[in-house]
């Protein structure tokens, strides 16, 4: 189809282009044709692991469907944007891969996993078959890379960005958007303007304030969104942290986030670093922005006034319905939402949206595309994994010496021992060992007991953003385990982490053997066992100071 001109849309189909619906509203609504046709947004936010009622949806039976099941999903898409007059987006965060969101598909490593193999096309590779796995589950919009030079004590960065350092980020970055617009996919630099040295707070729950002056900035962060910026890249998400050195307005006593700043938006991003392409909201529910304006026609107002393109999971179901009476009021002018629109049709044509044909998926295709992706993993896995402690003689060790093993997690995310349980578990059994797993070290006569009936005790430690949710780090019974670990069985022990490369520092300094895993996917944990026994060489580099205190840009 023909890319609809801004002047043949009607101002409901305009400002539909400026938002991105959360699905999971969709699960209010029985007829969510019905729903769309009364409120035509032009994108989604893809969570996947959603089932919900749908009527009237082409080529299948009424009734609940499971969108976690990638042709579920793309069907809608393809659907929806049947039904309306701009093709529908999907988009959705994919820096692990997509198999979070969609079961049959793929888990990969982390940012930080990919700049510790210290290879710009591991970059490239990575990011293709995520976003070759997005574009068969309908999905053309990637909110991703994660461009924060963050604080090592801000637990919702670890393991988000791809080095502590501009030049290394900006050479993985630079290859990463290119690996997913490739394949016809958007790419998303965020959060601008950056994160602080020393700002430990999560703007999920609290203010976030960037301190430097702008020259300090520009060295240390500006300069990575402007090769962003150079390298093309389709859209760039704000985040709700405050940088006075821009913008010192206060609400309340309050900063302004960078999302409600017009100086920060539109005279810096826009203006001064020339970026041409779509402006997206970091979650408009965080509690940084949610407690500055009560008023909903306020609230939104503000950030199309800053230069907002595209509100990222409005609060209210009506949402179209205030902008329309903010407008009226004279809150908005229409003018501003035109040029939101146009930036959003633009975007959707650079991803081929209004001249691709309905793409045409086989279980080859789909098992191709997973194939390769694990393909890659397996490649780039032991370039990655990193030995930050190897003090002993232990590694490699030898099929006949190791008959049982111990393995202890240390964690909150479920999803982690479950991989631990599916995958590395088989590897040590295919070898001929007995492996027991627990989650608790009882007592100091726990770990003797542990350390006297094993020939191989495994650590295994996960803290991440969101694991546990809030505050980064371990407390109370899962803290109290640190008592007891390595006290028996020292020479025998491997420690893993499979997320923060903080985690030796923090918990493990005695380890004579600990491996930074920097993930939990299939291949890199199978990578794992293979490297114990010797069959592979790790020769990853931690592309940031384990010491989180260490001085650094």
């Amino acid at each position: 189809m023909k890319k609809p001109r801004v002047e043949d849309l009607t101002l409901r189909e305009r400002i539909g282009q400026t938002a991105a619906l959360r699905s999971n509203i969709l699960a209010r609504h029985e007829d969510t044709d019905a729903f769309f046709k009364a409120n035509p947004y032009g994108n989604i936010w893809t969570t996947g692991k959603l089932k919900f009622q749908v009527i009237n949806m082409a080529d299948e039976s009424n009734g609940e469907k499971d969108f976690s099941n990638d042709i579920n999903n793309r069907l809608y898409n393809e659907h929806l944007s049947d039904i309306l007059k701009v093709p529908f987006l999907g988009a959705m965060d994919a820096e692990k891969g997509i198999g979070g969101a969609f079961n049959y598909f793929s888990q990969t490593t982390t940012n930080i996993g990919i700049g510790s193999t210290g290879d710009v096309k591991a970059a490239y590779d990575i990011a293709k078959c995520i976003a070759r796995e997005m574009r068969l589950c309908g999905v053309r919009w990637d909110w991703g890379p994660v461009l924060d030079n963050a604080s090592p004590f801000c637990a919702v960065s670890l393991t988000r960005g791809f080095a502590d350092n501009p030049e290394d980020t900006i050479k993985m970055m630079t290859e990463y958007i290119k690996g997913v617009q490739s394949e016809g996919v958007a790419a998303t630099a965020k959060h601008f303007p950056g994160a602080d040295r020393d700002e430990y707070r999560d703007s999920h729950f609290s203010d976030q304030i960037l301190r430097q002056n702008y020259d300090e900035w520009y060295e240390r962060q500006g300069c990575i969104f402007q090769a962003a910026i150079d390298a093309g890249v389709y859209s760039i998400m704000i985040g709700h942290i405050s940088f006075p050195a821009a913008d010192d307005t206060k609400i309340g006593g309050r900063y302004i986030p960078a999302t409600v700043s017009k100086k920060i938006i539109t005279d810096l991003l826009k203006d001064k670093m020339g970026f041409k392409g779509v402006v997206i909201t970091d979650a408009v529910g965080m509690k940084a922005i949610t407690t500055m304006f009560p008023d909903p026609e306020d609230f939104y107002a503000a950030f199309y006034n800053a230069g907002v393109d595209v509100i990222l999971g409005p609060n209210h179901e009506d949402f179209i319905d205030i902008v329309i009476s903010a407008i009226e009021h004279g809150k908005i002018s229409e003018e501003r939402i035109n040029d939101a629109c146009q930036r959003v049709l633009d975007m959707k044509e650079k991803v081929g949206l209004f001249d691709t044909p309905k793409l045409t998926v086989t279980d080859e295709i789909r098992e191709n595309a997973r194939a390769l992706t694990k393909k890659t993993s397996l490649y780039y896995a032991p370039k990655s994994i990193t030995w930050l402690s190897r003090n002993n003689s232990l590694v490699p060790v030898k099929k006949e010496n190791i008959k049982k093993v111990q393995i202890v997690y240390i964690g909150y995310a479920k999803n982690v021992l479950e991989n631990i349980n599916a995958y590395v578990v088989p590897e040590f059994e295919k070898r001929g060992a007995t492996v027991s797993v627990c989650e608790q070290i009882l007592n100091e006569d726990h770990i003797k007991k542990i350390a006297e009936e094993n020939d191989l005790i495994l650590y295994f430690a996960h803290i991440a953003p969101h694991s546990p949710y809030g505050m980064g780090g371990f407390v109370m019974e899962k803290a109290s385990q640190f008592a007891h670990v390595l006290t028996e069985g020292a020479e025998k022990s491997i420690c893993v982490s499979t997320s923060s490369p903080y985690i030796y520092y923090d918990w493990f300094p005695s380890a004579d053997n600990f491996i930074n895993l920097y993930c939990f996917c299939p291949e890199y944990l199978k990578t794992l066992v293979d490297g114990i026994y010797g069959e592979c060489e790790f020769t990853g580099k931690c592309s940031f100071d384990p010491d989180p205190l260490a001085p650094r840009l």
